[in-house]
């Protein structure tokens, strides 16, 4: 254990079941592209893999164009979801 986790407090690893569920339930909101070559970068449809910036996963194109297909359903979802659970005004 390090000088700063001592200070600060280490997290917990978590293990690999709640690491899959994190990566399920994440809305990849924000897939940032690679790319193979340098002359590629800036052209979208030369991307050889998409990277989620909230959890890491790491698509292909083909999986990242079902993502963001998808991304206002599940963002409707979670929106949802967080109404329901919210303190009612008074």
């Amino acid at each position: 254990m390090g000088i700063l986790d001592k200070i600060v407090g280490k997290k917990e690893k978590m293990d690999d079941s709640e690491a899959l569920d994190a990566i399920a339930t994440c809305p990849h909101t924000v897939m940032l592209p690679r790319w193979d070559r340098a002359e590629d970068i800036g052209h979208p449809e030369m991307a050889t893999e998409y990277v989620c910036e909230a959890c890491g996963s790491i698509m292909s194109p083909e999986e990242a164009r079902e993502v963001e297909a998808g991304q206002a359903d599940r963002l409707r979802e979670i929106t949802a979801v967080g109404k329901s659970e919210a303190v009612p005004e008074q």
